[in-house]
This record gives structure tokens, sequence and C-alpha cells, in this order.
């Protein structure tokens, strides 16, 4: 198993550990794209929730990695690639 494919499949552990309402606007923003008026309408939620539930999920996201020492360089976005340049 390359080292790429590894930390691929630790990030996606570390991302659907994730509590649903942080999980599913992170899924709809760095994977599928989605704006924030996007997502919080899919949800029906506010914007400002929306953003600070993406705060709150690329923090515990990044918090998790940190403890198994395994945070990828760069941001979450750039490891998880827009619309779907990252699979299982």
């Amino acid at each position: 198993m390359s080292e790429e494919h590894e930390r691929r499949q630790l990030l996606w552990q570390a991302i659907e550990s994730l509590p649903e309402p942080h999980r599913i606007p992170l899924l709809l923003r760095e994977i599928e794209g989605l704006s924030y008026r996007e997502i919080a309408q899919a949800l029906d939620l506010e914007e400002g929730t929306v953003k600070s539930r993406l705060a709150r999920a690329r923090l515990l996201l990044r918090k998790l990695l940190l403890q198994k020492g395994n945070l990828p360089t760069g941001s979450p976005s750039n490891q998880l690639g827009r619309k779907g340049g990252m699979s299982k």
C-alpha cells in the first residue's frame, strides 16, 4: 500500500468519525463543492450555522489526525480534492 493511499484511508476514517452535523456540511463543501448558501438550503440551516459547523468540523478533523500522528500537509481541501478528487 502506498503512503499516499494510506494517508487517504486515514483521512477518510477521521472524516467518517466526525459527528453527522459536522461531517455532512464538510463533505458537501469539500467533496461536492457546494457554496455555503447551497449547503444551508440543502440542510435547512442558516448560512452562519453552516460556516460554524464547517469550522468546527475542520478543527475536529485536525485534532483527530494529530492524535493519530498523521496530519497531512496542506489544507484539508487540498487533501480531499473537490468534485470527487479523492475516492475511498
